[in-house]
């Protein structure tokens, strides 16, 4: 197993792996939700959602979508904080804290694709309207 972390711990500054270490796995998939979060919108939508994937294959989408879907409970087409860090935690509940830290790290690193990326693949970024009951949220 160390082999597989030991690579990707390298990658990353010893002041970042101090900063993981000290904070529990709730707090780790809630600075997840804040990286994910591009526009600070306190949701996230299926565009930045698909920051995670690096290649843009039809298959990756059609994953991607089905988590996503998975994961929206509201079906609002939007995860909130508690649905991201819900499906992150029980995504990862049978993993070591090395693998854990491994998945928060990969998330941490990821860039949102561009408008222009994500049109070529099929996905388009569109406003969702508010509803009455989000208001609230």
């Amino acid at each position: 197993m160390s082999c597989l972390v030991d690579p990707l711990i390298r990658l990353c500054n010893k002041r970042d792996r101090v900063c993981l270490e000290t904070k529990s796995r709730k707090e780790k998939a809630e600075m997840c939700f804040n990286h994910l979060d591009f526009n600070h919108d306190t949701f996230i939508t299926f565009d930045e959602f698909m920051a995670t994937e690096i290649e843009l294959t039809e298959d990756n989408i059609h994953q991607v979508q089905a988590q996503f879907k998975k994961n929206d409970f509201d079906d609002n087409r939007r995860l909130t904080k508690d649905e991201y860090i819900k499906a992150f935690l029980d995504m990862t509940q049978m993993h070591s804290d090395d693998e854990f830290n491994l998945f928060v790290e990969a998330v941490l690193r990821s860039q949102p694709h561009s408008e222009k990326t994500l049109n070529k693949a099929g996905i388009s970024i569109a406003p969702i309207e508010s509803s009455d009951d989000e208001s609230s949220e």
